[in-house]
């Protein structure tokens, strides 16, 4: 038997994307109180990233 060290994954491999979609949000919901239509845009690209993401990840193994 041998003694493999494990690696364990890195915070930031882990919570980096979550992270980083959490900011999109968060600046697409700033961005609608404080740039007009163009921040209502924003606001739907920033808010509808996340639901993208998770769409995107959970059809892809359906249709391989």
């Amino acid at each position: 038997m041998s003694h493999e060290a494990v690696r364990k994954p890195s915070v930031i491999r882990v919570f980096g994307a979550p992270f980083v979609l959490a900011v999109i949000a968060a600046f697409g919901l700033v961005a609608a109180f404080g740039f007009g239509l163009t921040g209502q845009i924003l606001c739907w690209l920033g808010v509808g990233s996340p639901i993208a993401v998770v769409a995107w990840f959970g059809l892809r193994d359906r249709f391989r």
